[in-house]
């Protein structure tokens, strides 16, 4: 919907003017998304229900919540200056200056791809992806070779860093941090800086690795084109899921405790990370799936039925992650809203806490 207040949203049309600068007009007053947009403000109604599940608490790297926030997020631009300072070090101002050019030739794009316009210009918005890229390439690369830094030997920094990389509105695109990771490193650089012998992985393997998901076979994603931190952490809930369409929805399905007493048994899938957090299976003895289009149940009287469940951990941070992947699906795949779809499954399943104790049993059983 068009906003009719121009200080609040202006509309930034970056184009390129006679002197090769790239010039921001303001004057518009609402801005149409672009095919590229992946990168969205988080809708207000599910903002209203969690405020804090959405927003960075110690490091702000896009556009949106840049210059804002806390005492944390300001006192992380420290940190930021320090990567800085060592890179440069390290690569040279050269090197520094080439990866500025590639940002600067890239920005209309970067720039398109966010749902709402930033209203910086265009070298200071330059100089802040390049900062925030290259926080980024030396703490997973300072994570991946287990070099001392303070930001990874404190638990409180580390995962609240990894958890503000995955927030909906807190990314930039994928696409500048692989391909500026590519040029600052040159497949060895950083360890030969160490003293390591070995040579620098490819950017999604330093990031799968910063991020936890070293259990997952990686070679799979062979095709795949990660937009951005919150969409790889989507692939990796649904993984080996086909992105067909949703064609129905969870119209009526008992709680764990009322299937169990009508003689469904639950099974967890394996060890905890094996199995993708949708490969739910109901077996009646014909050996059939369970489809997100036919969830309305028959309770059996019988002793033979199985509901097959993934195992899944839950921490502090599961609730503000599975929040953000589902405001992605919603703006992004609203026809592929697979780990909706799942919550709301999940939703029906427990509905009082015996549903829960009911559950945790069968994980203990397993």
């Amino acid at each position: 919907m068009p906003n009719t207040n121009n200080s609040a949203n202006p509309s930034p049309d970056v184009r390129q003017n006679g002197s090769e600068e790239v010039i921001i007009d303001v004057l518009n007053d609402w801005w149409e998304p672009k095919p590229e947009c992946c990168i969205y403000k988080v809708p207000i109604d599910l903002r209203n229900i969690h405020k804090k599940a959405y927003t960075p608490q110690v490091i702000s790297i896009d556009p949106l919540h840049h210059g804002k926030g806390k005492y944390e997020l300001k006192d992380m631009q420290k940190q930021k200056k320090r990567y800085k300072h060592e890179f440069i070090k390290r690569k040279g101002n050269e090197k520094w200056e080439e990866m500025k050019f590639y940002i600067k030739s890239q920005e209309i794009k970067i720039r398109n791809c966010y749902e709402q316009p930033s209203l910086l210009k265009s070298d200071p918005f330059v100089d802040m992806i390049l900062d925030d890229v290259v926080f980024i390439i030396e703490l997973f690369l300072r994570n991946y070779h287990t070099v001392a830094d303070f930001l990874l030997e404190k638990p409180r920094y580390k995962n609240t860093i990894k958890l503000d990389l995955q927030l909906l509105e807190n990314q930039f695109p994928y696409f500048v941090l692989h391909e500026l990771y590519r040029s600052a490193t040159n497949g060895f650089d950083f360890c030969r800086y160490i003293g390591s012998s070995s040579t620098d992985p490819p950017f999604l393997h330093i990031s799968c690795n910063f991020f936890g998901y070293k259990s997952y076979d990686i070679s799979k994603m062979d095709g795949f084109n990660v937009k951005h931190f919150t969409d790889l952490r989507r692939y990796f809930l649904i993984e080996d899921r086909p992105m067909s369409k949703i064609q129905g929805k969870v119209v009526d399905l008992p709680c764990a405790t009322k299937l169990d007493a009508s003689g469904v048994r639950f099974k967890l899938k394996g060890a905890l990370n094996e199995h993708c957090l949708l490969d739910l299976n109901f077996d009646n003895g014909r050996k059939r799936g369970l489809k997100w289009s036919c969830i309305k149940l028959q309770l059996p009287f019988c002793k033979k039925y199985e509901l097959k469940i993934p195992r899944i951990m839950v921490n502090d941070w599961t609730e503000p992650l599975i929040r953000n992947v589902m405001a992605l699906e919603q703006c992004h795949y609203p026809k592929e809203t697979h780990v909706c779809y799942y919550i709301a499954f999940m939703d029906f399943l427990i509905y009082i806490e015996k549903d829960a104790d009911l559950l945790i049993e069968c994980c203990t059983r397993l």
